[in-house]
C-alpha cells in the first residue's frame, strides 16, 4: 500500500504540471493512469504509454535502455527475482528509473519564475535562450565609449591606439580623488586648435595645488619638464604598463624612486600647454595607449 501511494502521489504531480503546460492533454492523460492506481497494472507500461500520448508518439528510456517499443528487463535481474518480488514493486522500480524522456514536440526543459509566486507562474525556455551575464562596470564604460566615439568613425585610429578592455594584473587607485574626466580618451574637438585631434589621455578636474597619486605600486622613470605636457611624471608598474601625469604644479618624487599605490607624487597646476588647472593622464601598457577610464 505505501509503494501504491508513493506511486500515486508521482503521478498527481506529473498530471499537476501537466496540467499547465499541456491543458488540452489532462483528461486523456488521467484517463490513461488513474485507473492503475486502484488496479495495480504494469506502471512502466503505462509510463510509456503516458509519454507516447504527450509526444504524439516519441519514445521513452529507462536508463541503460537501448530504443525498443517494449520495457527492458536489466541483466542484474532474472526472471526468478522478478518472481519473488510484488507487482507494484516492481511496478515502482520501473517509474523510479525513467531517467530520459524522450518527446516529439514537447518542451525541452522548464522553470518556475517564483516572483509571481503562483501554481500559474510556470515559464519555458528553450536552450539556448539564457540570458547573457550581466556587464561589469568596466565593460558597461567600454560600451558608453563605443557609443560616445561613433560620431568620429569616418577617422581613422592611430598606431599604438586600442579600444580594448586589458585587465591589469596591480591594485590600482585613483591619481585625484573624487575627480571626473571633463576632456575623455579619444576624439574631441581640441580645446585651442578648434580642430578634431585623438586625445591620448584623460583630463580629470581639480583645483590648482591638489594631490597626485600614483595609480599603481611602480618605479619613476621620468620626472621632468615636458614641452606641451609641463612638469610630468611618468611611473613603469609590473608587466610593462606605464602611467603619465602632466600639466603639475610640483613634483614630489624623482627619478628611479619606488612609489606605492595611492601615495602622493605630485599637485595639480596648469604648466605646459592647457587652458586651465588639471591633471592630464595616460595609461599605457607596452606603449599601447588604453582608455584609462575604463579602470577608474
Amino acid at each position: 500500500m505505501r509503494v501504491r501511494a508513493i506511486i500515486a502521489a508521482l503521478i498527481f504531480i506529473a498530471l499537476t504540471v501537466i496540467k499547465y503546460t499541456l491543458p488540452d492533454e489532462v483528461e486523456s492523460i488521467r484517463d490513461l493512469f488513474m485507473p492503475a492506481v486502484s488496479e495495480g497494472v504494469d506502471y512502466r507500461a503505462k509510463a510509456i504509454d503516458l509519454g507516447r500520448a504527450i509526444s504524439g508518439g516519441g519514445t521513452v528510456y529507462a536508463a541503460g535502455e537501448a530504443e525498443s517499443d517494449e520495457p527492458v528487463i536489466r541483466e542484474t535481474e532474472t526472471g526468478a527475482d522478478l518472481k519473488s518480488r510484488p507487482s507494484a514493486d516492481i511496478a515502482f522500480s520501473g517509474i523510479a528509473e525513467l531517467s530520459l524522456i524522450e518527446l516529439e514536440g514537447f518542451i525541452e526543459r522548464f522553470r518556475l519564475d517564483t516572483d509571481l509566486g503562483s501554481a500559474e507562474a510556470l515559464a519555458f525556455s528553450g536552450p539556448g535562450e539564457a540570458e547573457p551575464p550581466p556587464l561589469s562596470p568596466q565593460e558597461i564604460k567600454k560600451e558608453e565609449f563605443l557609443e560616445a566615439q561613433a560620431i568620429f568613425s569616418e577617422y581613422d585610429l592611430p598606431d599604438k591606439v586600442s579600444y580594448d578592455l586589458i585587465p591589469l594584473p596591480f591594485e590600482t587607485s585613483r591619481p585625484v580623488a573624487e575627480s571626473l574626466a571633463v576632456s575623455g580618451f579619444g576624439f574631441r574637438t581640441h580645446p585651442i586648435f578648434g580642430d578634431i585631434r585623438f586625445h591620448f589621455g584623460s583630463d580629470f578636474s581639480a583645483y590648482h595645488g591638489d594631490n597626485i597619486y600614483a595609480f599603481a605600486d611602480g618605479i619613476v622613470i621620468t620626472a621632468q619638464d615636458f614641452d606641451g605636457y609641463g612638469l610630468t611624471v611618468i611611473i613603469e608598474h609590473a608587466e610593462d604598463f606605464t602611467t603619465l601625469y602632466a600639466h603639475c604644479s610640483r613634483i614630489l618624487v624623482q627619478h628611479g624612486e619606488r612609489v606605492s599605490s595611492g601615495q602622493l607624487i605630485a599637485l595639480v597646476g596648469q604648466t605646459g600647454r592647457v587652458t586651465g588647472p588639471h591633471l592630464h593622464f595616460e595609461l599605457m601598457m607596452g606603449g599601447i595607449f588604453l582608455n584609462p577610464e575604463f579602470y577608474l
